[in-house]
């Protein structure tokens, strides 16, 4: 819902299934645009852009939990999982590769190619609403030099999958035999054949990782076995959790990982951080 008031809006979210649970923000007028909501991107402390970034949100998207909850986070709070954004930040340069798995709206990639000038960001989103939504947001923030989009899921092997639709942000890839109104068909790539295909990051001596594909993170560096072998990849920002519950296989990833020389330490209560050990 949106109601104008001068020189704001007020816009109504919703921040779970429940009914009670209605509420609302208001934005600056100039931040609606088209049914849009303009959402600024927070940068770091000492960090600047020449065009202010922003996720470019279609109003109805705004009934969504997940989204309501980013929305809220960014523009009043701190920023959508700052800490995990931060973390990041400190290792990111100029001529480095960011490839971002599980895009969602792009946040990461418009995150950091916003901060760090000279940056190359892949964001990959196999839902087809969200993908929209990052590539009009790349392109109202004038990243579309800086950060590359692909529509696609990333697994362990190449072919088409199947998307279990949940929340705008609980989308996963579901077993091949599963069939209903909530899933999709969606092209599935491992990351070693896409790197291949796209050129991908082949000009990046450092190549960096974040990974949020609800569970699926396994399936995801099953196929990344021939970049990780390389040495190229300097470290991993993964997902730990499924919701509010941990992820069973997250001991068997820390070995795997561990197989290639990373080092793993939680950095959150969600997230963990691989980094290449020398």
């Amino acid at each position: 819902m949106l109601r104008n008031k001068g020189s704001t809006s007020k816009v109504g979210l919703k921040t779970s299934n429940q009914e009670n649970d209605d509420w609302s923000l208001r934005f600056p007028t100039k931040l609606i645009k088209e049914q849009t909501l303009l959402l600024p991107v927070r940068l770091s402390p000492g960090y600047a852009a020449s065009t202010p970034p922003v996720i470019a949100i279609p109003l109805d998207q705004l009934s969504d939990p997940g989204v309501a909850r980013l929305v809220n986070d960014e523009y009043l709070g701190d920023g959508f999982e700052a800490f995990e954004r931060d973390h990041l930040l400190r290792y990111l340069r100029s001529g480095d590769c960011l490839i971002d798995i599980g895009a969602h709206f792009g946040l990461y990639s418009i995150f950091a190619s916003a901060s760090i000038k000279g940056l190359q960001c892949v964001a990959l989103e196999p839902h087809p609403v969200n993908f929209k939504i990052l590539e009009t947001s790349i392109r109202y923030s004038h990243l579309h030099g800086s950060i590359k989009g692909l529509q696609c899921a990333l697994g362990e092997y190449d072919g088409v999958g199947k998307l279990r639709i949940n929340s705008s942000m609980g989308h996963h890839l579901a077993k091949d035999d599963v069939a209903g109104s909530d899933v999709m068909d969606t092209p599935v790539h491992t990351l070693d054949n896409l790197i291949e295909r796209f050129d991908l990051g082949r000009s990046a001596a450092r190549i960096w990782l974040k990974i949020d594909t609800e569970g699926r993170e396994k399936l995801v560096l099953s196929g990344a076995r021939n970049l990780l072998r390389s040495g190229h990849v300097q470290g991993i920002l993964w997902e730990s959790s499924v919701g509010p519950l941990e992820n069973p296989e997250n001991k068997e990833i820390q070995l795997f990982l561990k197989g290639f020389g990373y080092s793993t330490q939680k950095i959150t209560p969600s997230s963990m951080s691989s980094i290449l050990v020398e």
